[in-house]
């Protein structure tokens, strides 16, 4: 790291608690607007805990909704939401499967990656209005999937 990275870091760190609390807000009006969907599970965080939402992570349950790619494509296409899926397991990276692990291994793992993980958007700078659509665009999309 560079002095000037690290000038800026020392900088940033002084609002982290700011951003952290502005990203704990967010989240709790996500999951306020998808706790009672059955297609949608929201992220947990035990009772004596403190989640931070580095990201916020939703399943999404193939079973009512379809597919999790059609999904993410309606919210990207037409309300201009990126959501994308991050994190798969490990052993899928081309570093492990060129030592010899395979699709398998962990199929829970697998199928959550592959067909419920989505991570919406989740920063300090998004407005509540920002949010509002968000939660709006995702429930519309899920209506309108049922449907389908």
């Amino acid at each position: 790291m560079s002095e000037v990275e690290a000038a800026v870091g020392l900088v940033q760190l002084k609002k982290l608690d700011k951003f952290t609390a502005r990203r704990i807000e967010i989240a709790r009006r996500l999951n306020a607007a998808f706790a009672d969907n059955p297609a949608l599970t929201i992220p947990y965080c035990p009772d004596g805990c403190k989640h931070v939402y580095h990201l916020y992570t939703l399943l999404v349950d193939e079973r009512i909704i379809g597919s999790k790619d059609r999904f993410m494509e309606i919210l990207d296409k037409e309300y201009g939401i990126d959501l994308w899926t991050q994190y798969c397991p490990n052993y899928l990276y081309t570093i492990y499967r060129e030592r010899g692990y395979k699709r398998g291994l962990c199929p829970r793992a697998e199928d959550m990656f592959l067909k419920q993980l989505v991570n919406l958007p989740i920063y300090p700078t998004l407005t509540d209005q920002q949010v509002e659509y968000m939660a709006e665009a995702v429930l519309q999309t899920v209506d309108r999937l049922r449907e389908e």
